[in-house]
């Protein structure tokens, strides 16, 4: 929180936090949530990186999936289950020098 305050305070523009809510108490996390709410209200773009989808999905406007460094996809793609739950499905190609291996990552909405 001190280094926010501190970027806050150089009017900075853009906020790269990785892993914010990791050593984070619940009403920390809430804290934190208010001042990142308040910083997109004036403009502050923020990257967040965190393995933590429920926090993403609360938070975030865009999501970006990356899987050994390269990009899966952006802006998801929602589809219904067969419960009608929505979910995210992102599907990652790599050449593996013999052809391409797909491997999908498929989330659940909160």
């Amino acid at each position: 929180m001190v280094a926010i305050a501190r970027a806050v305070s150089l009017n900075a523009k853009l906020l790269v936090l990785d892993e914010p809510t990791s050593a984070l108490t619940e009403k920390e996390i809430n804290t934190l949530f208010d001042i990142i709410r308040d910083l997109k209200a004036r403009g502050v773009c923020m990257i967040l990186i965190s393995h933590k989808l429920d926090e993403i999905f609360e938070i975030c406007d865009r999501l970006t999936v990356l899987r050994d460094g390269e990009t899966c996809g952006t802006d998801a793609s929602l589809a219904l289950d067969s419960a009608g739950q929505p979910w995210i499905a992102y599907s990652c190609a790599r050449d593996t020098g013999g052809g391409a291996l797909v491997t999908e990552l498929k989330v659940a909405t909160p």
